[in-house]
């Protein structure tokens, strides 16, 4: 999935900025996702999608509010798309590199 980000203080932002964020991040992986996804059920393909999202979805961060917003999006949209699609065998997986609880 595709990734972009504004390392700022969200209050310099420009709606532009926090924008094109959401349109690369969260727009770029849906249409990909929605458009291979209805091809794999058209073709009774089954499949698998790999998202590669950020630890910071479940804590949060500073300074990269957009790309939360964003990843936290697409995690949502994956596990929503993992039950809806599981009947055509459609899996979803997230992985966020970064720090592991143990």
């Amino acid at each position: 999935n595709a990734a972009g980000n504004f390392i700022s203080p969200t209050e310099r932002l420009s709606a532009n900025a926090f924008q094109t964020i959401i349109d690369i991040v969260l727009k770029g992986t849906a249409f990909l996702t929605l458009d291979v996804g209805k091809r794999m059920i058209k073709q009774n393909t089954g499949g698998v999608f790999l998202a590669i999202t950020t630890h910071y979805t479940n804590e949060g961060s500073g300074f990269v509010v957009p790309s939360a917003c964003a990843k936290s999006g697409v995690e949502t949209m994956c596990k929503s798309l993992g039950v809806e699609w599981a009947r055509y065998g459609i899996r979803f997986n997230c992985i966020a590199p970064g720090p592991i609880e143990t």
